[in-house]
């Protein structure tokens, strides 16, 4: 029996929530076997390791990836929320999920001021070392995965159904190009259908991926509020584009903004700001050179947690994580199962 068995049929369990499945993952340090092996004294506790082992051979089949909690590609923001899923289900180039994010978030019935403000704002970023998360749907997240897309950016696409499952119909030629240049990525295993009720939940992970996130356009009650909610709740920052006082599609956004609940942006550079993001034109020697000094002073072959790190180079969380990243993925550094980091031989 595999531990991508086991994280499946964990993942699966009915009657347990997912901050409680976290909490218990997180008292055994990840290890599945001590998990499992709690449940198992419990009577009542069913684990369905057949259907684990249905749904692994159908993703072999169709080229769907299982990430597990424990897994390298696992997003290290999205593990660190209080109730991430157990499992992914991807398509597309997993190796991307290492990237540091915004997500764009906004209205389905997306007005030109919003598609332009979306193309502005990506634009800008596009110099930076970063990608776009959405959520798929039609308006405000179609455009950001374009746009992403557009300008070479990694994107990410969260969905509410199965990853082998194309809604809106409409995207189907984004749903390709995201496979082949970005990825897609679900909580809800193949063949599930798009209910209503699936995507308020997949939105925690929109946010969660995430630094920050970024809403343009938004009624007052929409699933961009959920988001938005979502990230406030994960200490993400939140920014929000302007609009007319007349707009409904902005009624939102100017409401957050007032409140003090949003960071008014007016471009790209205002984001950037609140984050160490590297201009990709000048791959920054000083960046590098930070990097390379990090590496030397605070790792070596004993692995350190992030809390370790965050104690000994006095960085906050979302400092050190967009650091760590950026190492991992010039090779400098590596993570192993119990998210704690080493110094790269």
């Amino acid at each position: 029996m595999s531990n991508k068995e086991l994280f499946l049929a964990f993942h699966l369990l009915k009657g347990m929530g997912y901050k409680s499945k976290r909490d218990l993952l997180v008292n055994y340090n990840y290890d599945i076997e001590k998990t499992i092996s709690f449940l198992s004294k419990k009577e009542e506790v069913y684990l369905p390791l057949k259907s684990a082992r249905g749904i692994i051979e159908f993703c072999n089949k169709k080229g769907i990836k299982i990430i597990t909690i424990q897994d390298e590609f696992y997003p290290e923001r999205l593990r660190e929320i209080q109730d991430p899923p157990v499992c992914l289900f991807a398509k597309g180039n997993i190796e991307i999920l290492k990237e540091n994010y915004l997500a764009f978030v906004g209205t389905r019935r997306a007005t030109p001021y919003g598609i332009n403000a979306t193309e502005k704002l990506i634009s800008d970023l596009s110099q930076y070392k970063v990608g776009i998360v959405s959520g798929f749907a039609n308006g405000i997240d179609s455009i950001a995965h374009k746009c992403a897309l557009k300008f070479n950016m990694p994107t990410i696409a969260v969905l509410g159904c199965g990853v082998d499952v194309i809604y809106p119909r409409n995207n189907l030629k984004l749903y390709g190009e995201i496979i082949e240049k970005g990825c897609i990525i679900s909580e809800f295993v193949p063949k599930t259908k798009p209910e209503p009720f699936r995507f308020p939940i997949r939105n925690r992970i929109i946010s969660g991926i995430s630094m920050g996130v970024v809403v343009v356009e938004a009624r007052e009650k929409s699933g961009s509020m959920i988001t938005l909610n979502y990230g406030l709740n994960q200490g993400r920052e939140i920014f929000a584009v302007p609009g007319r006082i007349f707009d409904k599609a902005s009624i939102a956004t100017n409401t957050k903004i007032k409140n003090g609940e949003a960071k008014l942006i007016l471009s790209g550079e205002d984001i950037v700001e609140e984050y160490s993001l590297v201009a990709i034109s000048e791959k920054s020697d000083k960046f590098l050179k930070l990097s390379d000094d990090f590496v030397e002073k605070y790792l070596s072959d004993r692995p350190k947690s992030l809390e370790e790190l965050m104690l000994e180079s006095g960085m906050n969380y979302e400092q050190l994580i967009t650091r760590l990243s950026f190492l991992e993925v010039e090779g400098k550094v590596m993570k192993n199962g119990f998210n704690q980091y080493t110094k790269r031989v």
